[in-house]
């Protein structure tokens, strides 16, 4: 299949049955990587299919005893369940990823724009000494020189402000990712063990 750039809701639902049909993995993750597009606009459809059609009609057993047809509405409910949080992690995960690689891409910049002043301040520096060394007459000259060189050097703190703001965050949104991906962790793998405990 192709990966259109417009998606829509009979796309997200004819992919997930396509895969039900194959008896291959019917999640956000699998069609996604099916249709393509935008994350969030994917997920939305496939909420939607998920709670109205899709595992409605495919989590009810054949069985006809009781017992086995709870167990498995219950292991589809949780199922369900850790594929929800799966999927909301997921999407805000994606979400501080490219908020973090356009961090680091300012933070480059920044340090490019640090260099380039530090270069500059050097050679103003230089110009000055030669100036003031070699043509001490020319008063003007040297008034202009050190205000180039005071500018230079205000930009420059600024400009190492403004990497230590962003290096801070940036440590800020790596801690946050980790902290998230630590939480789904705890939530899925207790949930499932206690429920599993609950069948037995």
């Amino acid at each position: 299949m192709g990966r259109p750039t417009h998606i829509t809701y009979s796309l997200v639902a004819e992919t997930a049955q396509t895969l039900i049909n194959e008896s291959k993995k019917c999640s956000l993750s699998s069609i996604h990587k099916i249709v393509g597009g935008s994350l969030s606009t994917v997920s939305k459809y496939w909420k939607v299919w998920r709670d109205k059609e899709g595992y409605n009609r495919i989590a009810r057993p054949k069985t006809v005893n009781p017992s086995n047809e709870i167990n498995t509405i219950f292991k589809a409910e949780l199922n369900n369940k850790i594929n929800a949080i799966h999927e909301e992690y997921e999407i805000k995960f994606n979400e501080l990823e490219k908020e973090s690689e356009y961090l680091r891409i300012t933070l480059v910049k920044s340090e490019q724009k640090i260099r380039e002043l530090e270069d500059y301040n050097t050679s103003t520096r230089d110009r000055l000494s030669y100036v003031e060394g070699v043509k001490a007459s020319q008063g003007a000259q040297i008034n202009e020189l050190k205000q180039n060189l005071d500018y230079c050097q205000i930009a420059l703190k600024q400009a190492l402000a403004d990497k230590s703001w962003l290096e801070g965050y940036l440590k800020e949104i790596s801690e946050t990712l980790n902290h998230r991906l630590s939480e789904l962790t705890s939530m899925v793998k207790p949930e499932t063990s206690s429920k599993n405990n609950e069948i037995q």
